[in-house]
């Protein structure tokens, strides 16, 4: 099971239950620095991924004025030290530079696409 590499996860694997196995990204997390990242293991290695992401998505149909002023309100927040510092927190780890909407289109894409191919290849299915 995948799970967030946070402070409140940390208390928990502190307690012995649930064991963290290893952490998602090519390094490891300062939450976690005693567990090994997929990229130090022998059977994910090749499977990378960023340590932690967000996206804000709205409707393509989505007026270009509100589109804009929610990019700018984002924008701001995000400049904010405080707001880093409380998501960096959340993460458990150091956030991924913000994106334009056509990076962040295409990287989500990429995502998608890099995690069915994961799943394929272990031949994972629904229950």
């Amino acid at each position: 099971m995948l799970l967030p590499a946070n402070g409140d996860m940390a208390r928990r694997v502190a307690t012995g239950k649930p064991k963290a196995l290893a952490v998602t990204g090519s390094t490891r997390s300062p939450v976690f620095p005693n567990v090994q990242a997929f990229a130090e293991t022998r059977s994910m290695a090749g499977f990378t991924t960023v340590d932690s992401w967000a996206g804000l998505f709205i409707p393509a149909s989505a007026p270009a004025p509100v589109a804009q002023a929610i990019t700018r309100a984002v924008t701001a927040a995000m400049a904010d030290a405080e707001v880093q510092k409380q998501l960096e927190m959340l993460a458990g780890t150091p956030l991924a530079p913000q994106m334009a909407a056509p990076q962040l289109a295409a990287f989500y894409a990429a995502e998608i696409d890099r995690y069915t191919q994961a799943i394929r290849k272990a031949k994972l299915q629904p229950t």
